[in-house]
């Protein structure tokens, strides 16, 4: 079974963009200017209904250091100050690494799956069904009957539509359905036909469908540069068309960072400080997460 490459910048990022979904909806009084009172209160509301899951019973345990009874709401009032790395966190000032703290936040937010355990278990469940459907896909041929070869195609539908290689599939599904109509006598030529439409493809597809990041932004390339070994591996990757529009920009004094209140830069730590960027994804060169720009960082890394 393959590992999960789930990480907790994964779930922090998963629980904060449902912080920026929830911050207006019906908790809007405790989250849209969240504050460590606030937090506390909402906290207690979402307690005291009946049947809360053990899961956030234990982290509820965990992280203020006292069990949940309707009989301690006065010690529990006294724990504010426990709930400021939440606030810092739905406020982008800091970056928790205190697992309990963001699972706690998860409960406020009634983001899942959570906690972070199940968080991972559950990706880790989402990879070996897409690795189970791409196994699936492949084309089924039985040995030893030439002509039944290609009525005996198999095409199982994959989780992704409109990509190149699921494009090739179905073409040299349709292909061969056209070919089964000619005679027998026709086989050597219909091989040869094949094969040389599958050259047109493959080389029309999937020899350009690559790009490598070029300091600032990415370029489309051939994807035979990394087998040929002209450029390092791990810098040319699939191309993806989001991600292609990935571009990293220099903040100046009439760089606009908010728009109606919301970030439209995004950044991420380096070895030699912060870089900028125009969308949201990862830092090309070291995989971090990128995160909307705040006030805070703009203050000690953006314009001076």
């Amino acid at each position: 079974m393959p590992m999960s490459n789930t990480t907790f910048e994964d779930y922090k990022i998963a629980v904060k963009n449902k912080y920026e979904e929830e911050k207006d909806g019906r908790y809007f009084t405790y989250l849209s200017a969240p504050t460590r009172a606030k937090l506390r209160d909402l906290c207690w509301e979402i307690f005291e209904k009946p049947n809360v899951h053990q899961d956030d019973l234990t982290v509820f345990n965990t992280f203020l250091g006292l069990p949940f009874s309707i009989n301690t709401k006065n010690k529990f009032k006294e724990q504010k100050d426990k709930f400021r790395p939440i606030e810092t966190f739905f406020k982008g000032e800091t970056d928790p690494t205190n697992v309990d703290a963001v699972n706690l936040a998860a409960i406020l937010l009634d983001f899942t799956p959570r906690p972070y355990a199940k968080f991972r278990t559950s990706n880790r469940e989402d990879e070996n069904k897409e690795i189970n459907r791409f196994y699936n896909s492949e084309l089924v041929v039985k040995k030893e009957q030439p002509l039944e070869v290609l009525s005996e195609l198999k095409e199982v539908k994959p989780a992704r539509v409109n990509t190149p290689i699921n494009l090739f599939i179905s073409f040299k599904k349709k292909c061969c359905e056209t070919l089964l109509k000619k005679s027998k006598g026709t086989i050597i030529s219909v091989a040869l036909i094949f094969c040389l439409i599958s050259a047109v493809i493959y080389f029309a597809f999937f020899k350009k469908d690559c790009m490598q990041w070029s300091g600032d932004h990415y370029e489309r390339v051939d994807c035979n540069l990394k087998v040929e070994g002209l450029v390092e591996l791990n810098s040319v990757v699939p191309f993806d068309k989001s991600t292609f529009e990935l571009k990293k920009i220099n903040l100046s004094d009439t760089t606009i960072c908010f728009k109606n209140g919301e970030a439209i830069i995004w950044y991420a730590k380096t070895a030699n400080g912060v870089d900028f960027f125009n969308t949201h994804g990862r830092h090309p060169e070291n995989n971090n997460p990128l995160r909307p720009v705040t006030q805070y960082i703009l203050n000690k890394y953006g314009k001076h």
